[in-house]
């Protein structure tokens, strides 16, 4: 009985958890020949759409950007 209990406190807890987390988003690039990091967070959100959210464009700058999740 106790197993049973136990296990269904275990399952009911992992059907319960959201898939979505918060995820922190970095992204170099260089400007005028200075390297820069640029990191912001992605609050609330599922892997596949923090991946979507994880760019960042330089305003008024054709610049190559590289980013990704950590």
């Amino acid at each position: 009985m106790k197993k049973v209990l136990f296990l269904s406190l275990v399952f009911g807890g992992l059907a319960l958890t959201s898939c979505k987390k918060d995820y922190e988003c970095e992204c170099k690039y260089n400007l005028g020949g200075e390297p820069i990091t640029h990191t912001f967070d992605i609050k609330d959100v599922k892997k596949k759409d923090a991946e979507a959210g994880c760019t960042y464009n330089v305003p008024g700058f054709d610049i190559n950007v590289d980013c990704s999740l950590k």
